[in-house]
């Protein structure tokens, strides 16, 4: 009898990039923002093959965008990985369920969000070996620095004071973590999660913020690990500002001269 070695489990990835960008207020999809001359999606899509970790890579456009299908058929070509693209839908969780449904055969599925487009590769190599030793969903996080309090918006102060909520409580923050993306899943369970939903209302699709909140709703665990700094959200013209001084960060390390050594004695 022969033994024989284990299949590599097989990954898909699901990009979404079918946010309009309003908040950024360049008057086009967030996906095409320029950073550092390169579209916010090129350099979701470059991140994702440099982890190394996806059999297949699908990414979920604004419905009829052919300029960020050309950019994904460029990096396709320029990488030699085959990047399938599909449109995306009216909410979060339907651009996602078409970007499952695209995917075809796989056993983990990580979804990221283009907006987060600087996630080093370790986090998504971090996120693949967690499913691997037997994770159904697992997602990274990063402490919260900040002190967080709850308020009651529906709630007026007695005051009258414009725009003012009260506070109800302050949580311990060491129990806190800010999330982020790529987040990993078991495929199955994420695809029957995502079935249960299609039937929701607008309102209540527009609720689960992520996919892990799906999968919460589902009834499964959620683990967290640590996630990095780095793969921050670009939502803001001023969250663009600090991913343009991060790449010229890096671009200015690339360039400076390797120090030199020397045996001559110190005169």
């Amino acid at each position: 009898m022969t033994d024989t070695a284990p299949s590599t489990p097989r990954i898909g990835v699901v990009l979404v990039a079918a946010g309009s960008g309003t908040r950024l207020g360049r008057g086009m999809p967030k996906a095409l923002v320029p950073l550092a001359g390169k579209p916010l999606l090129e350099h979701a899509l470059r991140g994702i093959i440099a982890s190394g970790v996806a059999t297949t890579v699908v990414a979920v456009l604004p419905p009829g965008d052919e300029h960020l299908r050309r950019i994904c058929a460029d990096v396709g070509r320029d990488t030699g990985t085959a990047i399938t693209t599909t449109a995306g839908g009216a909410e979060r969780t339907d651009s996602v369920r078409t970007g499952i449904e695209a995917l075809g055969p796989v056993d983990h599925i990580l979804v990221h969000d283009a907006a987060r487009c600087l996630t080093p590769p370790e986090v998504f190599i971090r996120i693949v070996e967690a499913l691997q030793a037997g994770g159904t969903a697992v997602i990274p996080g990063v402490a919260v620095a900040d002190t967080i309090k709850v308020v009651d918006p529906a709630t007026r102060p007695a005051h009258g004071i414009s725009d003012a909520a009260p506070v109800t409580g302050t949580p311990d923050r060491s129990g806190l973590r800010a999330i982020q993306t790529p987040q990993g899943f078991e495929a199955g369970a994420l695809a029957a999660a995502h079935a249960a939903a299609a039937g929701w209302s607008r309102a209540e699709a527009a609720e689960i913020t992520d996919d892990a909140a799906l999968m919460e709703r589902a009834g499964h665990q959620v683990l967290v690990v640590p996630g990095d700094p780095a793969a921050f959200k670009i939502t803001t013209a001023l969250d663009l500002l600090l991913a343009e001084a991060m790449l010229a960060g890096d671009r200015t390390r690339d360039q400076a001269p390797s120090p030199t050594t020397t045996t001559e004695e110190p005169r």
